[in-house]
């Protein structure tokens, strides 16, 4: 059986590694030059990185910093970040959610949203997100637009 791919935005996708109850296990990958997300926050997982080629930008609780192949790192339940690759090569990162949740439902929601070639207005994806607040909530002026547009 071939790994699933999934399209989570125009510059990054994923490939699922491995998916239990326990936890969701993923290979991701960032064009270059890619733009920074909305920032966000998973109420009540935790996200462990590692950085296998290339340099991701990552902005943790209001602070940015770059790593490198080799790095890794953990972003604990609760905590805003995002992450992008803003540099000329691309990004591979294993990417380990614990627990799973409902987080592979959202990704492919999102994938579906994106494989129809026009890419998700902010309607739909308003309401992916407000589906799945138990995993994944933008937080800042992004989070309150797409929280109205969802209702």
């Amino acid at each position: 059986m071939e790994p699933m791919q999934l399209w989570v935005s125009a510059h990054e996708r994923l490939t699922v590694v491995a998916d239990g109850p326990e936890q969701l296990v993923l290979e991701a990958r960032w064009d270059p030059h890619a733009p920074p997300p909305p920032r966000h926050l998973h109420p009540a997982q935790r996200e462990d990185f590692e950085v296998l080629a290339g340099t991701l930008q990552m902005e943790i609780a209001g602070q940015e910093q770059a790593h490198a192949a080799g790095a890794s790192f953990t972003i604990p339940a609760g905590v805003v970040h995002r992450m992008w690759n803003p540099f000329p090569d691309p990004v591979r990162v294993r990417w380990v959610v614990t627990p799973a949740g409902r987080t592979l439902a959202m990704f492919g929601e999102l994938d579906a949203l994106h494989r129809d070639g026009r890419g998700p207005g902010k309607l739909a994806l308003g309401r992916v997100v407000a589906r799945y607040g138990a995993e994944f909530q933008l937080v800042g002026p992004a989070g309150r637009v797409l929280g109205l547009l969802a209702r």
